[in-house]
């Protein structure tokens, strides 16, 4: 009841092959099964997602023009109509006071007015104290402010003076009620 030298050989040829194919197929076929099981999950959440907020936008014609009508009003209240003009007396008030000089003041993008909120491309010098205590004061004003960019530079002449090129975007503040 023995086995041969040539069963034994077919035996264990079947064995590494069975080991192979476990190896080389069925288990990277395992672990993209989990990935692809997770990634269909992650792709139903995000649908169930897309459908709730699509649920929640109005529909048609009427929704869209209630929607601008909304968002015109807001911007009506952020910004008033004098908008630059404005915008530039309030920026320039702190910097009269604490002898921060605007060297230039230029708004960007669309009207402020329009849109409901104010980029400004703004160039100041002074020293660094005045600098500070300038920005300070804009950021207390009447406006919202936020910086998107700041650079500061020695001047080479006269004092210890430097030069600020900031861009800040603007929106008028609500009264509290």
């Amino acid at each position: 009841m023995g086995i041969s030298k040539r069963e034994l050989l077919i035996l264990a040829s079947l064995m590494v092959m069975a080991a192979v194919l476990y190896i080389f197929v069925l288990q990277p076929m395992a672990k993209e099964r989990a990935s692809l099981t997770a990634e269909a999950k992650r792709l139903t959440r995000e649908s169930q997602k897309i459908e709730q907020t699509l649920k929640a936008v109005p529909r048609g014609r009427e929704g869209l023009a209630e929607v601008r009508s909304r968002m015109e009003k807001i911007r009506t209240r952020l910004l008033p109509p004098g908008g630059l003009s404005l915008h530039y007396s309030e920026i320039s008030r702190p910097g009269k006071r604490l002898g921060v000089r605007i060297v230039s003041f230029t708004p960007k993008g669309p009207d402020p007015a329009k849109y409901g909120e104010v980029s400004t491309d703004l160039v100041v010098e002074g020293t660094y104290l005045d600098l500070g205590q300038y920005l300070e004061e804009l950021f207390g004003g009447q406006y919202l402010i936020s910086v998107d960019d700041l650079k500061m530079s020695a001047l080479k002449q006269g004092e210890p003076h430097l030069r600020m090129h900031v861009i800040l975007k603007s929106w008028m503040q609500q009264e509290a009620r």
